[in-house]
């Protein structure tokens, strides 16, 4: 396009811009549009990223710190590795952070609250799902292989109380409000379905218990439980403080740093 026609194009859709960008005046459809499609867009991606911050920095955690170096020069290895994966999470969580505050500067406030409300309902409900199947498991696994009942009584609570449910509850309400959500019973429904299916499946399981050889110990079982579930509870709790906002799910968050503490102990214990 030469500099002329350029020239002629320019003025025509400045008042257009100007008009969807600062004054919302501009009643085409194209802010609406560009809303919804950042509503789809915007969330996942976000999810997706966070997702994959949170899981590197647990398995950096939990994995590193089980090994155990025999020499000196094991201890150099490991300590050499362990730098090199915290400088690459510090890099990229830097990276994500800084991504994150110019989406927000270049954003439209109302696209963000969308944003945010979706990214916190999407979320709550994967702690809901995830919490209660893990639940559902460790009965059932706890009944089969007659196991200590100390584990039930840790996650148990989490589940009379229905601290994740109210919570859920209340995360759908802000997103109806918006258009941005199904009804509570339906999305109830929904969730409870998921989690049948998954329980059915036993590849979707969280404790993959029809892997373990039947030779397998009965204090081994135990343990594999409860590391399984720290590390369930862990990932869970990550993700729940790193995709919504402080005044949030408050509740949820209080009984999972609680819980998490609890497996925590028993972990260092063994």
């Amino acid at each position: 396009m030469t500099r002329e026609r350029k020239g002629n194009y320019v003025p025509r859709f400045c008042p257009r811009c100007h008009a969807c960008v600062c004054d919302g005046g501009y009643d085409t459809g194209a802010l609406s549009t560009c809303v919804r499609g950042a509503c789809l867009v915007f969330p996942v991606q976000q999810m997706d990223v966070s997702d994959c911050i949170t899981r590197f920095a647990l398995l950096l955690n939990q994995k590193l710190r089980r090994v155990r170096p025999t020499n000196k020069l094991h201890a150099t290895v490991l300590s050499r590795i362990a730098q090199s994966k915290m400088l690459y999470y510090r890099e990229r969580l830097f990276m994500f952070r800084a991504l994150k505050r110019c989406l927000v500067d270049t954003t439209p406030p109302e696209v963000l609250d969308i944003v945010q409300h979706t990214v916190e309902l999407q979320t709550i409900t994967g702690v809901y799902i995830l919490m209660r199947q893990l639940s559902m498991e460790v009965l059932n696994i706890t009944e089969v292989f007659t196991l200590d009942a100390d584990l039930l009584e840790h996650l148990m609570p989490l589940q009379r109380n229905e601290t994740c449910t109210k919570d859920m509850e209340l995360a759908v309400d802000r997103c109806c409000k918006i258009g941005q959500a199904e009804d509570w019973e339906d999305h109830l429904c929904s969730a409870r379905k998921l989690i049948s299916m998954r329980y059915k499946e036993k590849e979707q399981r969280l404790v993959k218990s029809h892997h373990w050889p039947d030779s397998l110990s009965k204090p081994s079982r135990q343990a594999l439980v409860l590391d399984r579930c720290y590390e369930v509870v862990s990932r869970v709790h990550g993700e729940l403080e790193a995709k919504s906002s402080a005044r949030h799910f408050e509740q949820s968050k209080e009984a999972l740093t609680i819980l998490r503490a609890q497996l925590e102990t028993n972990v260092s214990r063994r």
